[in-house]
């Protein structure tokens, strides 16, 4: 990683405008999203909040303006995509889940570009169930086959007459544990051990291994079937291990070195993200060393111990698991009762000023568990990424979840870790657009070509681009809203030796995945009917409300600023042919032919004279280098012409000129663009959607009579607290009875995670009229 860094730097530096982010190149961003709820129904709308940390700093991170969110199915597959807007590190958006989608659990997962360069496993994910009304649940199918059994040496070492701990993990072809019983077998045909997974299929031993004796391990399910059978690590040409015991208030470290001599000096690390927290130097005496780690001075979450021997080229690794702090967030309403169509309010206290997001959805056969994937989100993180099954159940607090992490650390021991080959940089100012030219004939990258880039729409994005050695061309598309079509093309319109490949904004790699039981029986039956029911009526009464979005803060203004002239056409007498509407009326522009083609000139104001060389054209955002069609075009299809009239310098070219048109609806309707031209869809970041809430103390007689079927009642993705940590908010109960919990999650300004719960009970009676 760090070498991807400093190339990354190298890069950055080259780049006009980056310079100023150098000093956060060191930055490691890490994503958590709250989503509204763990339970959908197609036809619902998927609520999230997004927080961007600096990975092992504790604070929101300063260094990416764009968060990409996907959802995919079970095969790692995308269903459904969208760009969000980072403001100081945090976001928020939401998704339609159409009919299409069918019932199954699917991966919410959630990145920045520059956490692309550590690789997928790198990225927030979490799982989500969705149901189809339509479409009914197919039980999953249970097998043995195809089962896998793993065994691995604690510290990934073993040394011959030295007690070893081993954990096994027996999987099914889906990843998923499967129950067993274990024997180890010495090659005398002796029973060493028995033992039984602790949950997940995941267990472990402990023997004391001799060079001279092979050992395996037989597996069988509880039908005493034999499932397999699996060797164990040996001790041959092992000189240094290491025995980790984690305690309530420390970890108690052992190193045996085989081949070390007494003095000889024991280096060892603790590191976490690439970054050392604590390092030790320890003696050995009598061929091991012993040292206590204090748990508070080691970071919450997932972490590795390094240990060497110096002069010795000896390295041997252990991850271990710190409890983390979580603090809570306090609720308090008035009642923890009420009846329908009635206002409640309630009252949030954290220790501190903080950033939370706020849910309150029905309980039912659906929402049956009040989780958070908070702290395996954010904490059980094994560097590697390794599929972790029901990562919730590490967190419950009992003693067999502590025994299955510690588990589970010697199992994601080793650095999995692999980072992108490619060099993706940050988004600081928005998002970036990376392209590839190329000459055909050898597909090697060309150098030093000028490119233009338009995103059309309303407004359009115009950008102008040199590519470098590779052939890489770069373009900052800044915050954009919406589809769109990205279109490129050489600005030398006579170059017809180039080709361009526009890569992909979103990641196209994934991480191993356990994916979890639907859980899914007779019993969701009536609950699913009244989610879906509620759905329906909600989008049939209102949808409109539903589908509001926020105005967007952006600058309407084009590249080129406020233009010299701005002809809107509707102003003037309407003309059959563009050719007449530029001679009646937009005089600063001239027309002129030359052997049956138009080519157009900008009047120069400054020199009182027309200029020699052609301007930029543009219609919506897109350059037109054929004068002779913008001629032709259709004006009734044109709504206004913007016009610069003196030199103009974008990047690498300058421009006689500048002669933008636009239509009424951005999309360069009826115009076709020439072969040498390559488009594409290309997402901005979504609209900003409204949470909507009816208010029933308003005398609205036509809110009033509409049915409320909502099981979400409340969603707020940025709840401030003040500085003594107290914020307020209130919301409306629907026409549904029964308990809604309320979920509050967050974080305070220098990172630590922040979760909260009540329930609120809905009785059946009639409203007050208002």
């Amino acid at each position: 990683m760090k070498k991807v860094i400093r190339t990354i730097l190298f890069v950055l530096l080259s780049i006009p405008g980056i310079l100023a982010a150098q000093d956060s190149l060191s930055v490691l961003e890490k994503v958590y999203l709250h989503t509204d709820q763990e339970t959908y129904v197609t036809g619902e709308y998927l609520w999230f909040s997004a927080y961007v940390m600096e990975d092992g700093q504790g604070t929101f991170s300063q260094l990416s303006k764009v968060l990409y969110v996907e959802i995919l199915d079970r095969e790692s597959k995308p269903v459904l995509r969208t760009k969000i807007t980072l403001e100081n590190g945090s976001g928020n958006g939401s998704l339609f889940l159409p009919a299409s989608m069918g019932t199954d659990v699917y991966q919410i997962r959630a990145y920045t570009r520059w956490m692309r360069n550590s690789g997928p496993a790198a990225f927030f994910r979490k799982w989500l169930r969705v149901f189809n009304p339509f479409i009914p649940v197919s039980p999953e199918p249970v097998s043995e086959q195809n089962i896998k059994t793993e065994v691995f040496a604690e510290a990934g070492s073993v040394i011959s007459g030295e007690e070893t701990r081993f954990v096994v993990s027996v999987k099914d072809e889906n990843g998923r544990g499967i129950p067993y019983r274990a024997m180890v077998i010495g090659s005398n045909l002796d029973t060493i051990r028995r033992f039984t997974p602790v949950r997940h299929g995941i267990g472990s031993f402990e023997i004391i291994p001799v060079d001279s004796i092979d050992y395996r391990i037989e597996v069988r399910n509880i039908y005493d079937s034999l499932l397999a059978a699996v060797p164990v690590p040996s001790a041959k040409g092992s000189a240094m291990s290491m025995r980790v015991s984690p305690e309530q208030y420390y970890f108690d470290v052992k190193v045996i070195c085989k081949d070390c001599r007494n003095d000889d000096e024991i280096r060892l690390l603790v590191k976490q993200s690439g970054r050392t927290y604590k390092q030790e130097n320890i003696n050995i005496s009598d061929g091991q060393a012993t040292l206590r780690i204090p748990r508070s001075e080691v970071p919450s979450g997932v972490s590795k111990i390094v240990v060497s021997a110096a002069g010795r080229d000896m390295q041997i690794t252990r991850n271990i698991f710190n409890e983390p702090e979580i603090s809570g967030v306090r609720i308090s309403m008035e009642t923890e009762e009420t009846g329908t169509r009635e206002q409640v309010s309630f009252k949030v206290r954290a220790d501190s000023a903080s950033r939370l997001s706020v849910s309150v959805y029905r309980e039912d056969a659906l929402n049956r568990h009040d989780h958070s994937a908070m702290l395996p989100s954010l904490f059980l993180d094994p560097e590697g990424g390794m599929a972790v099954e029901d990562p919730a159940y590490y967190f419950n607090g009992e003693p067999e979840a502590t025994e299955l992490m510690d588990n589970l650390m010697v199992l994601s021991g080793a650095d999995k870790l692999t980072p992108s080959e490619e060099i993706h940089l940050p988004e600081i100012r928005g998002q970036l657009i990376e392209a590839r030219v190329t000459d055909p004939s050898t597909g090697d990258g060309m150098n030093n070509v000028a490119v233009y880039a338009s995103l059309a729409g309303q407004p359009f994005a115009f950008r102008v681009g040199l590519s470098d050695s590779t052939g890489t061309v770069r373009f900052q598309a800044g915050q954009l809203h919406g589809e769109r079509s990205l279109i490129l093309q050489p600005a030398d319109a006579q170059d017809s030796t180039s080709e361009f490949t526009i890569f992909p904004s979103y990641s196209t790699r994934s991480t191993p995945v356990v994916v979890p039981d639907l859980s899914a029986d007779e019993s969701i039956k009536t609950a699913l009917e009244e989610r879906s029911m509620g759905m329906q009526m909600e989008n049939i009464y209102h949808g409109e409300e539903k589908g509001r979005m926020a105005p967007v803060r952006s600058d309407s203004l084009p590249f080129y600023g406020t233009p010299d002239r701005t002809y809107y056409l509707d102003d003037y007498t309407r003309f059959p042919s563009m050719l007449d509407v530029l001679k009646e009326y937009v005089y600063t522009v001239a027309a002129r032919r030359r052997n049956d083609t138009y080519i157009l000139r900008v009047f120069d104001e400054k020199s009182n004279s027309h200029f020699n060389s052609p301007p930029l054209v543009l219609l919506d955002g897109v350059p037109i280098s054929d004068h002779n069609k913008m001629v032709l075009y259709d004006p009734l299809l044109v709504e206004k012409i913007d016009v610069v009239t003196s030199t103009y310098i974008y990047g690498p070219i300058s421009f006689s000129g500048i002669v933008s048109f636009s239509t009424y609806k951005g999309n360069m309707q009826g115009f076709n663009l020439p072969a040498s031209v390559v488009a594409e869809e290309f997402d901005g970041v979504q609209y900003e959607r409204r949470f909507f809430i009816p208010d029933y103390d308003q005398p609205d007689e036509d809110t009033q009579r509409k049915p409320d079927m909502r099981s979400l009642l409340y969603w707020n993705p940025l709840l401030e607290t003040g500085p003594d940590g107290t914020a307020s908010a209130s919301f409306y109960t629907s026409d549904r009875t029964g308990t809604f919990i309320i979920r509050i999650e967050g974080f305070t300004p220098d990172g630590r995670p922040l979760q909260g719960s009540a329930r609120l009970v809905v009785r059946p009676g009639l409203y007050s009229e208002k």
